[in-house]
């Protein structure tokens, strides 16, 4: 595995924000070590702060609204239905 130094290299390009193209909340965290091994965790939350309930120190998030309410939409969630899926 190549060995990389933490920084910005020689005559690299000036870092630049990268554009949102949708409301933040999601985060993701990659980190590998000298050995090679690699570990990754992505969370989120949909909106910013969720669903702005917090339970037990937990923020709560407030994905379900990327289903619809509207039964013959695709994105129906049937009464009883696992949306764990």
């Amino acid at each position: 595995m190549a060995t990389v130094s933490a920084g910005t290299p020689p005559g690299a390009p000036p870092r630049t924000a990268a554009p949102v193209s949708e409301v933040a909340g999601t985060t993701d965290l990659a980190v590998a070590d000298r050995d090679g091994n690699v570990v990754e965790v992505t969370t989120t939350i949909e909106g910013p702060f969720g669903s702005g309930l917090m339970v037990d120190g937990t923020m709560l998030n407030n994905e379900l609204t990327d289903f619809d309410i509207v039964p013959v939409d695709a994105g129906y969630l049937l009464d009883g239905a696992d949306d764990r899926l």
